[in-house]
């Protein structure tokens, strides 16, 4: 119930859910002991108070989430991200490279930019939600990919294209669930 984050598509307010509840529980047993005029003062009151609070803190909790960026979807600006799709999409193009394959988890690149640019193909096998991409590249033999990783690839065939890109080229062609799933 108080699960959540600063995120506005997961926020911590869903606790809130059972107030409407607890107020209908407080007023039964006001009303068993006082008038209805002093039970709808009090309950009238006290939504006012909520309302106040919420409204006061709503601005500075919205300028915290966009400042830091925090919660599970991320707030961008569509600029940036375009910007950054259609860069993403140049180097995909000149090392001739079919998939930017995800080894940390980026959303908004793995769904964002197939969305909004066709020729662009992402996945994240451990998070891919798109299982008609997942079997398409998975099991499919490619000679070379684009990575994408917040840590450092130790690997022989991996040539780093700075900004946290690696590009995996293969002597022999070899399926991704092999390389990715490599111990």
């Amino acid at each position: 119930m108080s699960d959540g984050s600063g995120s506005p598509f997961f926020p911590y307010s869903r606790m809130f859910l059972g107030i409407p509840i607890l107020y209908i529980f407080y007023l039964s047993i006001l009303q068993k002991y006082s008038t209805n005029k002093i039970s709808l003062s009090i309950f009238g009151i006290s939504i006012l108070m909520v309302f106040s609070f919420k409204a006061y803190s709503l601005p500075n909790r919205i300028n915290y989430i966009v400042k830091h960026n925090t919660g599970v979807v991320k707030v961008f600006k569509i600029k940036a991200l375009c910007k950054t799709f259609d860069s993403l999409a140049m180097v995909l193009k000149n090392t001739n490279s079919e998939v930017l394959v995800l080894k940390t988890k980026r959303d908004e690149i793995n769904y964002g930019c197939p969305a909004l640019i066709e020729e662009m193909n992402t996945i994240h096998p451990s998070y891919e939600g798109r299982l008609w991409v997942y079997k398409n590249y998975m099991f499919s033999e490619l000679n070379q990919f684009l990575v994408y990783s917040d840590s450092i690839l130790n690997d022989p065939k991996v040539v780093s294209l700075g900004n946290n890109y690696y590009l995996i080229k293969n002597e022999k062609t070899t399926t991704l669930e092999a390389w990715y799933y490599k111990k």
